[in-house]
């Protein structure tokens, strides 16, 4: 993925349509192999409807990677959603991280579960 937006970069401005369209593809194949999901895939994963997957992404509480006109989502989020971690909300409703030392507090589960996804994943 590295080297096709070197190549996207250092040939921006000579670029034609056919071989934007080219690059397009090969970025989106690399995207599919690099371990991401289409919105509908991870709607059907999770068992929620797509616009609910999209609404999220839109709200930012799903991170996802842009591509052109659709959205993809890295599979280890979505890993991070089907298995749940114990934890517990406050009593103003929000659903605190269970690490030791992060005091973060997000308005939905979902949110939760991206960050731990994404901040403590190694942990």
């Amino acid at each position: 993925m590295r080297r096709t937006s070197k190549i996207l970069q250092r040939h921006e401005g000579a670029l034609q349509g056919s071989e934007i369209a080219r690059l397009a593809e090969r970025l989106v194949a690399r995207l599919m192999i690099a371990s991401t999901l289409s919105l509908p895939d991870v709607a059907c994963r999770l068992g929620v409807h797509r616009v609910t997957v999209w609404e999220w992404v839109q709200r930012g509480w799903l991170p996802a990677i842009r591509v052109g006109h659709r959205y993809r989502v890295p599979q280890h989020i979505v890993g991070a959603l089907l298995h749940p971690v114990d934890i517990t909300t406050d009593p103003d409703g929000e659903w605190r991280c269970p690490a030791q030392r992060c005091r973060a507090a997000f308005g939905s589960a979902a949110a939760l579960a991206a960050h731990l996804a994404t901040a403590h994943l190694g942990e």
